[in-house]
């Protein structure tokens, strides 16, 4: 399994390509979003069934929070390959990964 934890996101066509690109192949994948609100690659990567879990990450207030469900996930998932996309994503989810 490939889990992507993504950051501060709103729209990008660059996931919503891979995205596309994962339905048509057999490997099992699952997004992580770290976003104080949904976005419109949430509701696209819904629309595809594709599995997404947000954590609401509003401040640095949240990051514990936040990182000890995602430690939960990660445990959850046992995932083969973590990645992750910009800063608020590398530092909780390589840590809860690590960890």
């Amino acid at each position: 399994m490939i889990i992507y934890i993504i950051s501060d996101i709103h729209k990008s066509l660059a996931f919503e390509w891979i995205a596309d690109s994962f339905q048509k192949k057999t490997q099992a994948i699952h997004y992580i979003l770290l976003n104080s609100t949904d976005s419109a690659l949430e509701h696209y990567l819904l629309q595809k069934n594709l599995p997404v879990t947000r954590i609401t990450v509003k401040s640095k207030k949240d990051w514990l929070t936040a990182w000890l469900t995602l430690r939960k996930l990660l445990k959850k998932y046992q995932p083969q390959i973590i990645h992750c996309h910009l800063l608020q994503a590398n530092i909780l989810g390589l840590t809860a990964a690590w960890s």
